[in-house]
């Protein structure tokens, strides 16, 4: 029995004798069309700030969807004609940073979220990440004690395992997430690329001119040393900010965040002591098991920090711009903070 079927974009022809086949294609006229206008200017969709929407159909429905910044259209009986209208929200927005410092659980070097799993969940760059906390920064390289505090964030999962080697930004690990991963580009080939098995980033990685991309902001990461592992968080903490001297937008978290981020009660135990079920039980950073940190050190599986210059899992670091507020969510795993800028 001859029979010609379609799916997935995949049309198969089955026939019990040797034959030949043609096949016709016409052009459907689209369905579907859509005007758009920003504060009554058509064809123009808003760049950044806070808008209000109306959007309305003349079959099925339309919504603007704040969360993935698309339009989501369904049910549609007919050729349909849409208007999705943008006005400017003038209504008072609670900063991120506002709300961070509000609730997080820690005041400490910064406010910070610590414990087994607080509301600190983030939908960022479409996907899941989490707010590390409100943490000072340098905005230049000669900032002194002159920090600002951003709302730093950490990628839920990994992208994979990378190696270590030679200082902060002059390294591959620092050129492969500056110059491909924030920039979605396709790392693989490059010598930045070399040992690991997939540095494509053009669909998960950060896009510098959309939506999320431009809320990441260009800082100078603190990239001090320590001489020993036998130190607390706060010792931890004040060996990273004696250096600051590399910006970019993209890091990796610190030792002290990690330390942090354990309960308050085992901030003042040492760093390599962090070896303890209790003791990773309470720090939500460890979620993900073993991983690495900036320059050269790693959380081991125990829940230690030691070093490392072989490949270890890698969660990409951003800091947002202060204008982030927020749009929607409370930063629970089932309503994460949703945001604008």
């Amino acid at each position: 029995e001859n029979s010609l079927t379609y799916e997935g974009g995949i049309a198969t022809v089955n026939t019990n004798t040797t034959s030949y086949c043609y096949l016709y294609f016409d052009l459907i006229k689209d369905d579907i069309s859509i005007a758009i206008s920003t504060d009554g200017v058509k064809g123009t969709m808003p760049s950044n700030g806070a808008y209000t929407n109306s959007a309305t159909c003349s079959s099925g429905n339309i919504t603007w969807s704040d969360k993935y910044h698309r339009i989501e259209i369904g049910n549609l009986t007919k050729p349909t004609k849409c208007n999705l209208t943008f006005t400017k929200d003038t209504s008072t927005k609670t900063l991120l940073r506002t709300e961070v410092e509000s609730k997080a659980n820690t005041n400490a070097n910064g406010y910070r979220y610590s414990g087994t799993n607080p509301n600190n969940y983030i939908w960022f760059n479409n996907e899941m990440w989490r707010i590390i906390g409100s943490i000072p920064v340098c905005l230049s390289a000669s900032c002194g004690t002159n920090t600002t505090n951003l709302v730093k964030i950490i990628r839920e999962q990994s992208i994979g395992s990378h190696a270590y080697a030679n200082a902060w930004g002059s390294n591959a690990l620092y050129t492969l997430l500056n110059n491909y991963y924030y920039g979605a580009l396709n790392g693989m080939g490059t010598n930045n690329c070399s040992g690991i098995s997939n540095c494509d980033y053009r669909v998960r990685g950060i896009k510098p001119n959309n939506y999320y991309g431009k809320m990441v902001k260009n800082v100078y990461w603190n990239t001090g040393t320590v001489s020993s592992f036998s130190f607390n968080v706060s010792n931890f903490y004040s060996y990273e900010i004696k250096v600051r001297t590399v910006s970019g937008y993209i890091g990796l978290m610190s030792a002290s965040d990690y330390g942090y981020a354990a309960d308050s009660s085992y901030h003042s135990t040492i760093l390599s002591g962090y070896n303890t079920k209790t003791i990773t039980l309470s720090n939500w950073l460890y979620s993900q098991g073993a991983e690495r940190t900036s320059f050269g050190y790693i959380i081991y599986y125990d829940g230690s920090v030691s070093g490392s210059s072989e490949p270890w899992p890698v969660r990409p670091v951003v800091y947002l711009d202060s204008s982030v507020y927020i749009i929607d969510g409370d930063g629970s795993i089932t309503n994460p903070y949703q945001i604008g800028m």
